[in-house]
């Protein structure tokens, strides 16, 4: 005689043998069986870090994982589940921050995995034949290709892999999500045309160019091919219909004249 998932043999030699179902706190996870007893349930300890996730029920022991911050790894779990009795104790999970060589987390730390610290910030995680996640170098193609932040440009290594690459010295990148394989050259302050830098480069924004006293940055109509010149302010004693000053010169606005003292200066 057997009996199915929740229940064990009854067979005390006198009555007829029958199935009866498992006591409180007790399973039978298997079917078509003559199990007279069923298992105990197996209860979390806090001492080990571990807490309930899901009950015990008849077919089915208790769900036990790890507290916040731990993981467990599997020795030899079941395949349709993992078994609280397969597995080892509560590992504490790595910080990628504390690990000089691979300080990028590519994957979270999980229930039964631990975090994925790989050596760069584009790598993937690639889970092998034993269920171990590995970092592998990500797949890209022309319809798929690899983009980089603000600050960062597409190096194509000698592998023939790309990555994303910090902008060197005296270089930036202003835009994001991105695949250009050069990041732009600073621009520099020209000393003969009258030129100084009101703010320096940095690696996702261009050096902000201002004027020395007396003038001013005229705007360019095209940014994307001229950066402007410094341009003399305009001196109102030295016009004959406009002789009161308006407005002062600016970094990038030149002397408003006007025709009377204490007029409004509008744009």
């Amino acid at each position: 005689m057997t009996c199915p998932k929740g229940h064990y043999l009854s067979d005390d030699g006198v009555n007829v043998p029958e199935c009866l179902r498992c006591e409180r706190g007790t399973y039978m996870p298997i079917s078509r069986h003559s199990m007279v007893s069923c298992e105990p349930c197996t209860r979390a300890s806090v001492y080990l870090n571990e807490v309930e996730l899901a009950g015990c029920t008849s077919v089915k022991d208790t769900l036990i994982v790890c507290r916040e911050g731990y993981f467990r790894s599997v020795s030899h779990a079941g395949d349709d589940e993992f078994d609280a009795k397969d597995s080892e104790d509560c590992n504490k999970c790595s910080r990628c921050q504390d690990d000089a060589k691979k300080p990028y987390e590519i994957a979270k730390c999980g229930l039964y995995s631990d975090t994925l610290c790989c050596e760069e910030r584009d790598m993937e995680a690639f889970v092998n034949e034993f269920n171990i996640s590995l970092c592998a170098a990500p797949t890209y193609s022309d319809s798929n290709p690899l983009r980089c932040r603000m600050g960062q440009y597409v190096k194509i290594l000698d592998s023939g892999r790309r990555s994303c690459q910090p902008c060197p010295g005296q270089h930036f990148m202003s835009v994001g999500n991105h695949t250009n394989q050069a990041c732009k050259p600073c621009t520099v302050a020209d000393d003969f045309n009258e030129e100084i830098v009101a703010e320096p480069c940095n690696p996702i924004s261009d050096t902000v160019i201002a004027c020395t006293e007396g003038f001013y940055r005229k705007v360019p109509n095209n940014p994307d091919v001229d950066t402007g010149s410094c341009t003399p302010c305009r001196s109102c004693e030295f016009d004959h219909f406009n002789k009161f000053e308006g407005q002062k010169c600016g970094k990038f606005s030149d002397t408003v004249c006007c025709q009377w003292p204490n007029m409004v200066v509008t744009k």
